[in-house]
């Protein structure tokens, strides 16, 4: 195989568009619409459309250049912490666009893989964050800027830009995999709940299904409920471990031990996230309490900050933990509490009844006694007992795929750099 040219060009040189959004039209209705991609949006080197908008055609017509095409790479382009968020859009086949807080960047497909830009942009995310200009709060990202200061190396021949976007794809799109799979054993386990705990066809003792087949109920406070079972407080099968209030002195940037905090349990997924957390020292780690150390599997809460109320649990990983404060523990008390608990908090209704708990001062705070005296029709010890036995090889495959994609996103940041570089051949 013959020397590989390599080329480093800015950001301007290599794109049709650099451009920020539109300013929408909002409606509700689906009819004469286009999707709108806003900062929300864009996560984690994702594009989340739960969260996407919908403009009015008839108010606000999209431009060619506006309107998404595939692979486009988008970038937040306002406010503190926000601001230079990398994502990607994959195959667009409708109208879309971005609002006026996010700057489309295409690929001159003539010269540069769109993926491969794609790759190259995000493993620059931390310096494009650094571009930002103006006063605290009104941080903007200049799309001149952007042309102009990021550059990037690629190799000449757009078949090798091809193979290494190629490389890197396949590990994001195993990632993207895992992830369909967590959600499909997800909806599993709550859709096992709601029929054991809401729906109360939970299997009698001939292994039917309880209400439907004439199971006796009796009336509650929350109205019926199987006889048996009582209206508790979910402080009956579980208890909240509230984290460490670490000093701030004690918090590292760089060591093994690492500290979970409110950041790292992400709205949008069931997975801790573990990017950018701080670590103890081995001192420190020694002198604390082990009942904060968090393990595999543990399942943990957001209990103050705008992510009040969600839920996350620990993936398959030989890495060591430590609970933060404002974070809780589930820690059952009876067998299957912690997965009872888990897929109670995670009801939407509560949720909404969570945050709605937590308002009302300048930080949004539930308490751990909070969490603890939510009443709900609680279950004879067998039938949690039961329960805990169909869900738990859900949560085990759910857990081992978290693992796995921390082994994948681990192996995909360290050869993007090599790829990319050409340290590494392809």
């Amino acid at each position: 195989m013959g020397k590989i040219i390599w080329y480093e060009r800015c950001l301007a040189d290599l794109t049709t568009v650099i451009s920020r959004g539109v300013t929408p039209k909002y409606t509700e209705s689906k009819e004469n619409s286009a999707i709108v991609l806003n900062q929300r949006c864009i996560r984690e080197g994702k594009v989340l459309f739960d969260v996407a908008r919908l403009n009015d055609l008839d108010k606000r017509s999209i431009t060619e250049q506006k309107a998404l095409k595939s692979y486009d790479v988008l970038v937040n382009s306002t406010g503190v912490g926000t601001l230079g968020r990398v994502s990607q859009i994959e195959e667009v086949n409708e109208i879309i666009t971005v609002d006026s807080h996010v700057t489309i960047v295409r690929a001159d497909k003539n010269i540069i893989d769109p993926i491969y830009m794609g790759y190259a942009l995000k493993a620059q995310q931390k310096y494009i964050e650094n571009l930002g200009e103006g006063s605290t709060g009104q941080t903007e990202l200049s799309r001149i800027r952007l042309g102009n200061e990021i550059f990037v190396r690629f190799p000449e021949e757009l078949t090798i830009q091809e193979k290494i976007a190629s490389i890197l794809k396949s590990l994001d799109d195993k990632i993207e995999l895992n992830n369909q799979m967590n959600q499909t054993l997800e909806e599993m386990a709550q859709c096992i709940f709601k029929e054991w705990f809401v729906e109360f066809n939970f299997p009698n003792e001939e292994g039917v299904p309880y209400k439907d087949n004439g199971g006796e109920m009796v009336e509650s406070e929350l109205g019926e409920i199987p006889k048996g079972w009582r209206i508790e407080e979910l402080g009956k099968l579980l208890y909240i471990q509230n984290g460490y209030a670490f000093k701030s002195k004690e918090l590292l940037d760089e060591g093994i031990t690492k500290i979970i905090k409110i950041k790292n349990i992400s709205k949008n997924n069931i997975a801790i996230s573990l990017d950018g957390c701080q670590f103890i020292s081995k001192e420190t780690k020694l002198k604390t309490n082990d009942k904060f150390r968090i393990s595999l599997g543990d399942i943990l809460i957001a209990m103050t900050g705008a992510e009040v109320g969600k839920l996350g649990i620990i993936p398959d990983t030989k890495e060591e933990f430590y609970l933060n404060q404002r974070v809780g523990k589930l820690i059952e008390k009876l067998n299957g509490g912690n997965y009872f608990g888990y897929n109670f908090f995670s009801k939407r209704e509560v949720q909404e009844l969570l945050f709605a708990k937590a308002q009302g001062s300048a930080q949004p705070n539930i308490s751990s006694k909070g969490l603890e005296e939510m009443v709900t029709a609680v279950p004879d010890e067998n039938t949690l007992a039961l329960y805990a036995n169909k869900v738990q090889g859900i949560y085990e495959k759910i857990i081992k795929n978290l693992g796995e994609n921390m082994t994948l996103v681990e192996t995909r940041d360290i050869l993007l750099p090599k790829l990319m570089s050409g340290e590494i051949r392809v």
